[in-house]
């Protein structure tokens, strides 16, 4: 989050029945509460930038909050994404399953990046927008700088 009475966390509701609504995050304000995304998948990560707040799950599915509430954006993927980071400018960068990495200037248009990743990634973090990490199974490391 922002401050420590502005926490975040994502995930499902914890209800397996498929077709079930279960994406959606907490936020704690003081106390906690649960917002729902309308979506059937699991979140799986979260980032922040001045724009607002991005949650990434699975099914490629990439949410926003820009202070009007949680909108679905268009993601160039349909792969489970597991991680996002936000770099200092307000670039994203996304990351998932069979390499995907997806980024964007936060203004709602995520592009596909060509990595040599075949295999699901984890993680993203950077340093800046030039010098970006993902790692991922079997001990897959991508660098971009």
């Amino acid at each position: 989050g922002r401050g420590a009475n502005d926490v975040w966390a994502v995930g499902g509701d914890g209800q397996q029945t498929v077709g079930q609504l279960i994406g959606g995050t907490q936020h704690f304000t003081g106390g906690w509460s649960w917002i729902a995304l309308g979506s059937t998948q699991n979140m799986k990560d979260i980032a922040f930038t001045t724009r607002g707040t991005f949650i990434v799950g699975n099914g490629g599915e990439i949410w926003f909050d820009g202070g009007n509430g949680f909108q679905r954006q268009t993601s160039a993927v349909a792969t489970d994404l597991n991680s996002v980071w936000a770099a200092g400018s307000g670039t994203l960068f996304a990351v998932g399953g069979s390499g995907a990495v997806v980024t964007s200037a936060g203004d709602g248009a995520w592009h596909l990046e060509a990595t040599p990743a075949a295999l699901p990634l984890n993680a993203v973090w950077g340093a800046g927008e030039t010098e970006v990490y993902a790692v991922g199974y079997a001990g897959e490391i991508l660098h971009r700088q």
